[in-house]
């Protein structure tokens, strides 16, 4: 769950910032605010661009508030923000089409409630006994022999918390293959990883296998398979008749307001799975200028925060965990970084050895220029400002 950003009091020694010490000139600065809302006033930035291809479900961290992405445009909430990811695969058939799944002893009753969405798309499932279990894609839904996939869906029970399991239908023995998990009253996102049949079968399968699964009464919806060796899924991906592939999605701004002397940035970021990245051994908080002219970005495996610019860095020691949402500033002057802050805790300085960077480029959010270092990150808000005596 995301929660409301600070703007924190951090600036260069003998400084401090605020309306009343300090002036901000109206249209100057960086003024971004993301997600971007409508009716802006003034004191905030213009519209950033969101590059998606296809469309795609903008999935905060479990669960709530998911809002359907048409090609090209910005999620626009007060709450959940944009959540920028690479591209992703699902491998499941008719995503969010439970009653065209194979049931076994089970009834599904089409379109029965309202999807996380909003859309009324979310299927009722009713199992009585062990052995009841739907499962997705009646074709021959296949990924790569022996990769090791993710296997997620949205889940509500309809009576009171429950369990059942979640896995691939194909493998080798149960229950190996799948994973009993808990399906509350709330919408939540549930998912485990496992690994594709050697064949290369991989259905999705939602199981009451034994005692130890309750559940009854419950909605599905947005089934998803993704070979990925994360143990976190990507953000959802709308199949019908044919698995699909929805692109990365990209939150890009203009960095014309972030060259001033000094300035400050603040932004709310939750990671999926900190432990490991997709793409790179970093996760990109935002970015200018593919030479890595002003990078801000954590690097797990060292559990650092690090501002840089100019070949200059303030690097923080700070653990992040796994689906976690942390407040980051950092501050500059001249664009080079001074400060660096993680939930208003103990500030880490730079030297004194400014020396202002070539900017060039746009600034990216939750992505590097090239693409290659998102690993699963949502931003919510961002706010920047210039300041000055």
């Amino acid at each position: 769950m995301l929660r409301a950003i600070l703007i924190l009091s951090i600036l260069i020694p003998l400084s401090s910032y605020g309306d009343v010490h300090q002036r901000r000139g109206n249209g100057s600065g960086i003024g971004m605010w993301a997600p971007l809302t409508t009716d802006l006033s003034d004191e905030r930035g213009p519209d950033g661009t969101l590059t998606r291809a296809t469309a795609s479900i903008c999935d905060p961290a479990q669960g709530t508030g998911v809002s359907i992405l048409s090609s090209g445009d910005a999620c626009r909430s007060s709450t959940t923000g944009v959540r920028m990811a690479p591209a992703v695969t699902n491998k499941t058939l008719n995503s969010d089409a439970v009653n065209l799944w194979v049931a076994n002893s089970t009834t599904v009753t089409a379109d029965h409630a309202a999807a996380p969405d909003g859309t009324m798309t979310a299927d009722r499932v009713q199992m009585n006994a062990n052995g009841d279990y739907v499962r997705a894609g009646s074709g021959a839904t296949s990924c790569t022999a022996n990769t090791d996939i993710v296997v997620s869906a949205w889940v509500k029970s309809l009576t009171a918390s429950c369990d059942v399991y979640l896995g691939n239908a194909y493998g080798t023995g149960f229950p190996a293959i799948v994973e009993l998990i808990t399906v509350p009253t709330t919408w939540t996102r549930v998912w485990t990883q496992k690994v594709a049949h050697t064949d290369g079968n991989c259905h999705l399968l939602v199981y009451r296998y034994d005692a130890s699964a309750t559940c009854t009464d419950f909605l599905v919806w947005e089934g998803q398979i993704e070979e990925s060796s994360h143990s976190a899924p990507m953000p959802g991906c709308h199949t019908g008749g044919a698995e699909a592939t929805c692109d990365a999605e990209t939150l890009v701004y203009s960095p014309a307001g972030i060259r001033p002397s000094r300035g400050t940035l603040s932004m709310s970021v939750t990671l999926g799975d900190a432990s490991s990245s997709d793409w790179a051994s970093d996760i990109m908080f935002a970015e200018i200028d593919a030479s890595s002219t002003w990078q801000v970005y954590y690097d797990e495996s060292a559990g650092h925060v690090i501002f840089q610019a100019g070949g200059q860095a303030v690097t923080m020691a700070q653990v992040m965990a796994s689906w976690t949402s942390y407040t980051v500033q950092v501050s500059w002057n001249y664009g080079m970084p001074l400060i660096i802050s993680v939930d208003g805790g103990t500030k880490t300085y730079s030297g004194d050895n400014y020396s202002e960077p070539t900017w060039s480029g746009d600034l990216y959010l939750g992505s590097s220029v090239a693409g290659t270092a998102q690993g699963t990150l949502m931003i919510s808000d961002v706010k920047g400002y210039t300041w000055y005596r």
